[in-house]
C-alpha cells in the first residue's frame, strides 16, 4: 500500500510573524523592547507591526533587516522562492531525488524561523523518502514534527501540523512501528476529522494498523472509507493513491479480478506522476500474472523498463526484474539482481526466494544450494512464491 508521502509546505509566512520568530531566536538582545528601542518606536508600535495590526513599511522593514544583520529579501525568503518552486515540483513528480534532495538540504541550511524551519524540515525529509532514505526522511520528519506542535501552540494553527504528520504516519507506517503510529492517532484524531483529505489520511492509517495485525477484511474497509473521503476533494492524485491501495488489498486477499480493476483505474489518474504510476504499474503486472495474463504483463514490464532505470529507483528496477523473472521463468534476471549488489537487501532477498523455487523445481541442487545459502543469511523464513511477498 502507498500513501503520498510528499505533502509539501509552502504556505506563506505573514511578514510580521516571520520577523517575531527570527527576534526570538536570536535570543534576549531581540526582545520586543529592545528592537523598538533601537528603532526609535514605541513597543506597542512593535507589538502591532509583528501581530499584523500595522503595516510595515518599507524602511521600516530595512531598519529591522539591518538590525537583524540580514537581508530584506532574506526576511520575505525571495531569495529563495524560485527554488522553492522548483522543490515543489520535483517532490510532486516523485522522479529526480537527486536534485530535489540538493534543493531541499541547500533551503535547509538557510531556514531561520520555526516556521520556515517546519517548511523546510518537511520538504527535507520528502526529498529523501522519494530517494528510499527511509531513517534520514524519518529524522527530518521528527524534527519537523517538533516545530510544528510548537506552531500550533504558539497560533493556534495547526494547517503544518497536519500536514507534517501524515508524512511522520507514513514513515510509522514504513517502520512498521504500528505502536507509535497509534500513539500520533490518539493525539491528532480530533485535527484529522474536519476535513476530507485530513479523513482520508486517518483511515489510511488505521488500515495500516489493522494490516499489520493480520486483519486485511478490516483494513480493506478502512481503505474503501479513505477512497470515499479522498473523492470528495477531487483531488486526483489522492484519489489515484486510494484506488491503487484498495487494488493492492484486493490482491492481498486474492480477489484479482477486483484489483485489476482498481489498478486500471489508478493508472488513469497517476499518468502524471511517474513515480507513483510507476509503483502501480508494478503491482498491477503483479494481478495480471496471478490471472494468467502473461503476454500482457511481460508487454508492460518491457514498456515500463526505461523508465523506471531513468528515475534512478533502484528497488522499483529491481522489482520489475523479478517479475520479468517471475512471469518468463527463466533465471537470469533474478540472478542480476541477486549479484549486482546495487539492490536494497529486501528485493537480493526475494531473488534468491525466486532462485531457490527455480532451481528446486529444476532439481539442480548446486545452484538451489547456492541461492539458499545466500538467503539463509538474510532470513530465516520458508521460502515461497515472490507473487506472496507483499515487499515485492
Amino acid at each position: 500500500m502507498s500513501q503520498d508521502s510528499t505533502s509539501i509546505l509552502e504556505h506563506t509566512i505573514p511578514i510580521g510573524r516571520r520577523i517575531a520568530e527570527i527576534m526570538k531566536e536570536k535570543g534576549r538582545a531581540f526582545s520586543q523592547q529592545a528592537v523598538a528601542s533601537r528603532m526609535g518606536i514605541s513597543r506597542e508600535t512593535l507589538r502591532s507591526m509583528l501581530t499584523g495590526d500595522r503595516v510595515i513599511l518599507d524602511f521600516e522593514l530595512r531598519q529591522i533587516a539591518a538590525l537583524l544583520k540580514m537581508t530584506v529579501e532574506r526576511i520575505k525568503q525571495d531569495d529563495t522562492r524560485q527554488e522553492e518552486r522548483r522543490l515543489h515540483s520535483l517532490l510532486q513528480e516523485a522522479v529526480d531525488h537527486r536534485s530535489a534532495l540538493e534543493i531541499a538540504e541547500r533551503l535547509a541550511k538557510l531556514a531561520v524561523g520555526i516556521t520556515e524551519r517546519c517548511i523546510s524540515l518537511n520538504n527535507l525529509g520528502s526529498a529523501y523518502f522519494i530517494g528510499l532514505k527511509y531513517d534520514e526522511a524519518h529524522d527530518a520528519w521528527l524534527q519537523a514534527y517538533q516545530y510544528a506542535n510548537e506552531i500550533k501552540e504558539r497560533y493556534n494553527d495547526s494547517e503544518y501540523l497536519f500536514d507534517v504528520a501524515k508524512n511522520i504516519m507514513i514513515s510509522f507506517s514504513v517502520r512498521k512501528e504500528y505502536a507509535h503510529l497509534s500513539s500520533i492517532l490518539s493525539e491528532l484524531e480530533p485535527l484529522f476529522e474536519s476535513k476530507p483529505e485530513r479523513s482520508g489520511a486517518l483511515c489510511y492509517s488505521y488500515a495500516m494498523i489493522e494490516y499489520q495485525k493480520g486483519n486485511k477484511e478490516s483494513a480493506k474497509q478502512k481503505l474503501y472509507q479513505s477512497l470515499e473521503y479522498y473523492r470528495m476533494t477531487g483531488d486526483e492524485k489522492n484519489i489515484g493513491q486510494a484506488e491503487q491501495n484498495i487494488g493492492y488489498i484486493e490482491y492481498a486477499t486474492a480477489n484479482y479480478e477486483k484489483a485489476k480493476i482498481f489498478f486500471e483505474k489508478a493508472l488513469q489518474k497517476l499518468v502524471q506522476y511517474r513515480y507513483w504510476y510507476l509503483v502501480t504499474v508494478k503491482d498491477y503486472i503483479k494481478t495480471l500474472i496471478m490471472l494468467g495474463e502473461h503476454e500482457r504483463a511481460t508487454e508492460l514490464i518491457m514498456q515500463s523498463m526505461k523508465e523506471v532505470q531513468s528515475l534512478g529507483h533502484l528497488d522499483l528496477e529491481g522489482r520489475m526484474l523479478l517479475l520479468l523473472s517471475r512471469v518468463s521463468n527463466i533465471p537470469e534476471h533474478a540472478s542480476d539482481v541477486v549479484k549486482e549488489g546495487k539492490y536494497g537487501l529486501q528485493v537480493q532477498l526475494l531473488g534468491c526466494k525466486f532462485l531457490i523455487k527455480f532451481y528446486k523445481e529444476n532439481y539442480d541442487s548446486l545452484m538451489f544450494m547456492k541461492y539458499y545459502e545466500i538467503a539463509e543469511k538474510l532470513s530465516g523464513k520458508e521460502i515461497s512464491d515472490i507473487l506472496d511477498e507483499e515487499d515485492l
